[in-house]
């Protein structure tokens, strides 16, 4: 919980910080009574900052984009139950990968509909 009365220590990362003080001849600046330390300057556009990521994440990203290239993605709609039904298969093989609802789960939903149709 936060009280704004207590003082905290500041974080390391904090007490070595660079104070900037740069004068901006921007045509669309505000004038203030503020000193310009106490005012929000533009910066000067600078290189993006870069971001170094660990090998592990570097091969982790790799497999998985690996994996995204040789699954095939469907949707489809089933005929008997009429679901839209999500499948991954594998491009090489044909393999189901996965399957969205289960076929044990399409098979029920098939057979409650029948039993449905009949009880009217």
């Amino acid at each position: 919980m936060d009280f704004g009365g207590v003082n905290k220590p500041l974080p390391a990362s904090a007490q070595n910080a660079v104070v900037r003080v740069e004068q901006t001849n921007a045509s669309s600046v505000t004038r203030t009574e503020l000193a310009p330390e106490a005012t929000v300057q533009r910066i000067r556009e600078t290189a993006a900052v870069r971001l170094e990521t660990s090998g592990a994440a570097r091969e982790l990203a790799a497999v998985e984009m690996a994996l995204q290239r040789a699954v095939d993605r469907r949707m489809e709609v089933h005929d008997e139950t009429r679901s839209l039904v999500f499948t991954a298969r594998d491009a090489r093989s044909g393999e189901i990968v996965t399957q969205i609802p289960t076929e044990e789960t399409l098979k029920l939903r098939a057979y409650l509909r029948g039993v449905a149709d009949t009880a009217e």
